[in-house]
């Protein structure tokens, strides 16, 4: 799997992601984020079964924390533990709504999907 990135003209990339399919995207995003000139805002939903089962975890919230004005997480699980407080449940048009940019915005915002269909109802 290919991901080619582009970042002039787009002002927002949405990316989903679930299970052990985070691999590229998380690559897409350590390469976007690399570039100075690049001023690209990025929201990452990521759905997992349980907290335990979110990987690269650590590297992602390394990477949230060096990029604070450009890198946005929302981590998403179905079976939550106690003391979880993100949100639960699947990918929806109501997660979507809330974490990707606005209708108005058109074609400036891009969503790139990687994972499997049951997560994405």
């Amino acid at each position: 799997m290919y991901f080619f990135f582009v970042s002039y003209r787009i002002l927002k990339h949405s990316l989903t992601s679930n299970y052990a399919r985070s691999t590229p995207l998380y690559q897409l995003l350590t390469h976007a984020l690399s570039d100075p000139t690049n001023h690209t805002k990025f929201t990452l939903i990521y759905a997992n079964t349980s907290p335990s089962d979110i990987l690269l975890c650590k590297e992602l919230d390394a990477l949230k924390q060096k990029h604070p004005n450009t890198l946005n997480i929302v981590y998403l699980v179905d079976k939550p533990v106690k003391g979880w407080t993100g949100p639960t449940g699947y990918i929806d048009k109501q997660i979507l709504q809330e974490h990707v940019g606005p209708k108005e915005l058109g074609e400036k915002v891009k969503i790139f999907v990687c994972g499997e269909l049951p997560c994405f109802p």
